[in-house]
């Protein structure tokens, strides 16, 4: 299980900070207090325990993103570190197309190329529900939204030199890197070279990959760059709980851990503030495989 590291060279304030900023701090945001796991001493009581919890809970926030928000100014001098936030709130907002042109330019910098069949199913987990399988007519029509995002995120992620009038992506791709930078650093100061992530996955196609690890013992996940997790276990429950409900069957969801290194984090909750101002009590981390894959055994499962 990852914690702070204790050789962290934050001041004693910001350590502080970020230690205290645990899940039943969250909780006094008021958005989770039924919370799977939460015991019912951590929920407020009565209306007025409730705005107070809130407001402690608005208050802890916003000293922690204010904290964040110092240590970007200074240590990311050489760019401005509003432009990282503008690009990762539309990750929090959810703009699909969006986070599929930063996932697709981020492949063709590594000379790869992003496959339409996996960004169906990604708007097939995001759209079935019911758990009910696609019917050819539906599955063609998924094929071709996943075409346009992929050809539309790719020009939302093109930026127009003023001065030249040429066009690029590189000035995002070095936004994106930017943003890695800062968040691999801010990893090793908190967390060390190492840190423990969860993540829920649900959809028809995760029976197999649960018949897999079951009669194998391993398994072999791919997955795109720019990938959410949450170093919260009970963030990871519900997520599955939130999206697909809690009578959806068991064995269409898997909620795994991993163990990933520092410089595998792009992005995170403690090193932009834009993913504490949608939902944060995701406590969200973003990362990138190097590979676009990894190897999870049944010691990994969680649920």
């Amino acid at each position: 299980m990852s914690t702070i590291s204790d050789t962290s060279d934050s001041t004693s304030d910001d350590y502080q900070k970020f230690l205290n900023f645990d899940h039943k701090m969250l909780v006094r945001l008021g958005a989770m207090a039924n919370l799977p796991g939460m015991s019912s001493r951590d929920k407020p009581r009565s209306k007025e325990d409730a705005e107070m919890m809130e407001a402690l809970g608005i208050t802890a926030l916003n000293d922690v993103r204010d904290n964040i928000e110092d240590l970007r100014q200074e240590r990311m001098s050489d760019l401005d570190p509003n432009k990282g936030k503008w690009l990762y709130n539309d990750w929090v907002e959810g703009m699909f197309a969006r986070i599929v042109g930063l996932r697709a330019i981020l492949l063709e910098d590594a000379g790869k190329e992003m496959s339409r069949d996996s960004v169906a199913q990604q708007l097939v987990a995001t759209t079935e529900g019911s758990g009910q399988d696609l019917d050819d007519a539906e599955g063609e029509t998924l094929i071709q939204q996943a075409d346009f995002a992929i050809s539309f995120g790719k020009t939302m992620a093109v930026t127009l030199n003023q001065e030249t009038m040429e066009v690029s992506v590189q000035p995002t791709l070095d936004l994106l890197e930017a943003e890695h930078k800062f968040a691999e650093e801010r990893t090793r100061e908190l967390f060390g070279d190492e840190i423990e992530v969860f993540r829920c996955i649900y959809g028809n196609h995760v029976p197999e990959l649960r018949k897999q690890l079951d009669e194998t013992g391993r398994l072999e996940i791919e997955e795109f760059p720019l990938t959410s997790y949450t170093h919260d276990l009970d963030s990871a429950t519900y997520f599955c709980d939130e999206h697909m409900g809690r009578n959806y069957p068991s064995n269409k969801r898997m909620v795994f851990s991993r163990t990933i290194k520092a410089e595998e984090v792009m992005a995170s909750w403690y090193s932009n503030p834009a993913l504490l101002s949608g939902f944060p009590e995701q406590k969200e981390v973003v990362i990138s495989s190097k590979e676009g894959k990894f190897t999870i055994n049944k010691d990994s499962l969680i649920g």
